[in-house]
């Protein structure tokens, strides 16, 4: 085997290689994004769901107060902050 052909050899030998690992890199990198993805779907659920409790808490406290449930106004107030702190806090 002459030297010309022992640098084509590895010249392939390099080329068939790197081919090899940018198509697993890119394999992983797709797999990445698509948990990242999944998981920036699921965290934008959880908002959009505290979203809709922290407005039903204070509907049902605005009409806890109009018709005189739940305690004095005070308390009821007292309890709409407490729950919208707490939903705040979880998302």
């Amino acid at each position: 085997m002459n030297t010309a052909s022992l640098v084509v050899l590895v010249s392939l030998l390099i080329i068939v290689g790197g081919l090899a690992l940018a198509i697993v890199v890119a394999f992983r990198a797709n797999a990445a994004y698509q948990r990242w993805w999944e998981a920036r779907m699921l965290w934008q659920n959880i908002a959009n769901n505290s979203r809709i409790l922290a407005r039903q808490v204070l509907a049902s406290t605005q009409d806890a107060i109009a018709t005189g449930k739940g305690g004095t106004v005070d308390d009821v107030l007292a309890w709409q902050r407490e729950v919208t702190l707490r939903v705040i806090a979880f998302a």
